[in-house]
């Protein structure tokens, strides 16, 4: 399996296609892949392909939101760094609200992205898989390293067996992983609710020029909530890449099992 996924993180231009690799420019992301199934239905195969893509369009726009918002935040708080050591230099207040409307801004992708999993789990539910595949796919998530999980006692890691404790269920399929994808997101979700809230009470801060300090003092939940989303975040792009690497390999240990119709003519 990391033998697999090593020769995938190196894949050429001319397997773009196959491998369900982003070409969309505006959408460039860290990862690039989309989630591949199976089915014994070729109809079936190409629309869970489209729905894919779609899943993979809302993460890269959520992470768009999420890298801007915070890029204006930290230009909020060096430019309270910089008032603190030169009188001349003055208080960004705007950079800090701008922050906080992308946060917002945020939650709307983010259940866009929610969405936009529900129709692929629509089209997985009607997806009768390829026996090869299927197999494959559920070695290959076992024998698979640990899958960075979002639960509520923050951020674990989870073999094929789960987290009981967290009720983090096993995967061992496709729709395993695209219950996984929904079930963190949740719990991240409301995770970023709680960050909104503590900032917003955080802003009469932003104007006396205080807010840096309050929350690296830690007497604001800001300070305690951030962090923890921002750990969070970044275990659910890596979950999304670990699991979607492991249905690209699978795809190509199958492989023509399924994909008959694409070599066709």
């Amino acid at each position: 399996m990391k033998s697999m996924l090593k020769k995938i993180r190196t894949v050429t231009a001319s397997t773009v296609l196959l491998l369900g690799l982003a070409a969309t420019p505006e959408y460039a992301s860290a990862h690039q892949v989309w989630c591949h199934s199976g089915c014994q239905d070729t109809l079936r195969t190409v629309e869970f392909f489209h729905k894919s893509k779609d899943v993979y369009v809302a993460l890269t726009k959520v992470e768009r939101i999420w890298q801007e918002a915070s890029y204006s935040l930290e230009n909020g708080i060096l430019a309270e760094f910089d008032s603190k050591v030169d009188s001349s230099k003055s208080l960004r207040i705007d950079e800090y609200q701008i922050a906080l409307n992308g946060y917002i801004e945020m939650g709307s992708a983010m259940d866009e992205l929610a969405k936009a999993i529900s129709v692929l789990q629509e089209v997985d539910a009607n997806c009768e898989k390829v026996e090869e595949f299927a197999l494959a796919l559920e070695r290959n998530l076992s024998e698979a390293d640990n899958f960075p999980r979002v639960g509520t006692a923050g951020v674990r890691y989870s073999d094929a067996a789960g987290l009981a404790e967290e009720g983090i269920s096993s995967m061992s399929s496709i729709t395993d992983i695209l219950g996984a994808w929904q079930s963190d997101l949740k719990v991240m979700s409301e995770t970023l609710d709680e960050v909104i809230v503590a900032m917003q009470d955080a802003m009469p801060l932003t104007e006396r020029g205080q807010f840096a300090a309050v929350m690296l003092s830690g007497r604001n939940a800001f300070g305690e909530k951030m962090p923890q989303f921002t750990n969070m975040f970044s275990a659910y792009q890596r979950l999304y890449v670990t699991t979607v690497l492991a249905t690209i390999a699978t795809t190509m240990q199958v492989y023509p099992n399924g994909y008959e119709w694409l070599a066709a003519n």
